[in-house]
């Protein structure tokens, strides 16, 4: 019984922990940008097209868009209204390892999956620095509970669970959301011969149902894109939407068309996976090493190492590479451990590197938290404090190896992003000039009333005044009202060039924090390193 309180104050902790993250500003780039397209579609009552700054959007389907414009009708425009979707599905996706590891293990492996997969480093960012991660991630492991439950329990129920998880996975991101639970089912039959007529029959009624479920997204690519053949993106036109979605997309991202600069490096997510599945990444690699030795006699870590590792080969042979990329292996990375720890929980070197693990975390939320921005000592810091307080007094005598390992490596990491989402991102995030900038015209300006000097946008700044950008053009000045320009201060010297003076000046310190470097976190040169996000009143030279 106190394992299983100890398990639940876990859980409390992590629930905690993400809640905090909730309200976190959004960081530009990818969360902020995506906030943006969701509003779009908020304030025009479009929901059909996908536009990004006034251009079409082909990249990705509408459900994650979709999710965060209604969460907008129900909570306003905020960050937490934004996150709050991928909130509610992270749930479903640890409960989703909780029951896939129940069918394929026992009570204590798929608690411990379960916990390892909530508190994994790369999953608990996604439900802060918010992508279509921890949607798709949910839908993949919902989609995996419900095709073992099919095949293994022969249940209709899990027709619809299994077509309507493959459908939130490809209305979210894609055929990935497809792929990775096809790759999974495949290797458990491969590995059970149990590929019956009946089962054949169940899988076909699934395709059928996701054809039905996804039916949206793909007549929504066909208006925008289909029926428009002379739209231009990325220099081609005469786009097949719908082909496009089902097929285009997966093959654009796996031949590099969209690649970052390590797409080229066949090592990324060999050692990226080990901060992006921290604390546990060392755990699974030796439960992957350990299950090929006997890999065609071991059920189910023997199907479960096959899915993580073809899943793992194709995005590493792929052109683009991402770190969030990696996501999609972690509910069978999740089980790899739990399974394996608890084989191997009385071994002497789990032990070490459990307390290694443990104490490593703790002097990283230590050294972020005191020297490069001091700890603000908050309610939610408290509060997380007590609850890691009490747990570790729960850690007795009824707890086995197994439990008290796991939950010395959960407290630890929880215990880092306790003070991350309190103390650290709210302190980073006041470099980020955008939100800054309009806290301090809140109120002030009329938003209608704002440009931006070409080539200079901020995604926080529009999401945090709730408008759309606008570009900044000569007709915009007004000689009975006042035009505000927004832009970088490395741009100031262009716009006096072009015949235009900024009065009535508003600065900000700004900083891509999403790509921090030691300069940066140093107290001693961070300003160094920062730039200048500026508002102001914008008029031509010599003009009355």
């Amino acid at each position: 019984m106190r394992s299983r309180s100890t398990y639940i104050l876990l859980f409390v902790l992590t629930a905690h922990v993400y809640i905090i993250g909730l309200f976190i500003p959004l960081m530009d780039n990818d969360a902020a940008h995506h906030a943006n397209i969701a509003l779009r579609m908020y304030l025009t009552g479009d929901y059909v097209n996908l536009i990004d700054n006034g251009q079409d959007y082909l990249d990705k389907p509408q459900l994650h868009f979709w999710l965060a414009a209604l969460s907008y009708k129900f909570f306003g425009v905020s960050a937490f209204a934004y996150r709050f979707p991928s909130f509610l599905f992270s749930i479903l996706g640890i409960y989703s390892i909780y029951r896939l590891g129940k069918i394929l293990y026992n009570e204590e492996v798929a608690m411990g999956g379960a916990l390892i997969f909530a508190t994994s480093f790369g999953y608990i960012l996604s439900v802060t620095d918010v992508r279509m991660d921890a949607i798709l991630v949910a839908a993949i492991s919902f989609s995996c509970w419900q095709l073992v439950a099919l095949i293994n329990l022969g249940k209709l129920r899990y027709i619809t669970g299994s077509a309507t998880g493959f459908a939130i996975g490809f209305a979210v991101k894609g055929s990935i959301g497809v792929v990775v639970p096809v790759l999974f089912i495949a290797w458990l039959v491969f590995f059970q011969r149990r590929l019956t007529r009946k089962t054949i029959l169940y899988l076909f009624l699934t395709f059928l149902l996701l054809i039905l479920f996804i039916s949206p997204v793909l007549y929504c690519y066909y208006l925008q894109f289909d029926l428009h053949p002379e739209k231009v993106i990325r220099g081609t036109d005469h786009i097949k939407g719908v082909r496009y979605i089902l097929f285009g997309q997966g093959a654009e991202r796996f031949g590099g068309k969209m690649s970052a600069d390590s797409g080229k490096d066949p090592f990324f997510f060999l050692y990226t996976f080990i901060w992006a599945f921290a604390p546990w990444a060392l755990f699974c690699y030796l439960a992957i090493i350990r299950s090929l030795r006997k890999i065609k006699t071991q059920f189910p870590e023997g199907f479960i190492v096959l899915s993580f590792l073809s899943i793992a080969l194709l995005i590493t042979v792929a052109g683009s590479k991402l770190p969030h990329y990696l996501n999609v292996v972690f509910p069978f990375a999740a089980l790899l451990t739990a399974s394996f720890l608890q084989k191997e929980n009385n071994k002497f070197y789990i032990r070490l590197f459990t307390v290694c693990l443990s104490i490593l975390a703790i002097l990283a939320a230590l050294i972020i938290n005191l020297y490069f921005f001091p700890l603000f000592l908050s309610w939610t810091v408290i509060i997380g404090i007590a609850i890691v307080i009490i747990i570790i007094g729960s850690m007795g005598a009824g707890m086995g190896p197994f439990q008290k390992n796991i939950s010395w490596l959960a407290v630890s990491i929880l215990f880092l992003f306790l003070l991350l989402n309190s103390s650290f991102y709210p302190k980073l995030l006041k470099y980020q000039g955008g939100q800054e900038l309009a806290k301090l015209i809140k109120n002030k300006i009329e938003p209608g009333r704002i440009y931006f000097w070409p080539k200079n946008y901020s995604s926080s700044f529009c999401f945090a005044q709730a408008t759309l950008r606008q570009e900044f053009v000569d007709s915009a000045l007004n000689k009975t009202r006042s035009t505000w320009l927004v832009f970088d201060i490395n741009y100031e010297p262009e716009i006096e060039k072009n015949g235009y003076v900024i009065t009535e000046r508003t600065e900000v310190k700004d900083f891509e924090i999403t790509k921090l470097d030691r300069k940066f976190l140093e107290p001693s040169t961070r300003n160094t390193q920062c730039s200048k996000l500026v508002i102001g009143r914008i008029s031509r030279i010599n003009s009355n």
